[in-house]
């Protein structure tokens, strides 16, 4: 995933995948390092260091904003519903 041009919503996704695939028994290692504006802790985790915390972090903000979405979207269908079926 060089040169990319990630953004912090990409990087959470990935952070996630990785945590999703190391629970699954499987390694995944993601090399970035030739994206701008990346930290370089951020690198070292996603391309296998040992750094759980940090990536556990990143994973937790990208199911945060998919549970957000997910919400909202429900949201949204029960609203509509409700509005057809009066």
């Amino acid at each position: 995933m060089r040169q990319c041009f990630l953004d912090n919503g990409a990087i959470d996704a990935l952070a996630a995948a990785k945590v999703f695939a190391k629970k699954a028994g499987t390694t995944l290692s993601i090399d970035i390092a030739m994206n701008a504006g990346i930290d370089d802790a951020t690198i070292t985790a996603l391309k296998g260091g040992e750094d759980e915390e940090l990536l556990s972090s990143i994973a937790e903000r990208h199911s945060n904003a998919t549970c957000l979405m997910t919400s909202i979207m429900i949201m949204t269908i029960i609203e509509r519903n409700t509005y057809r079926v009066s």
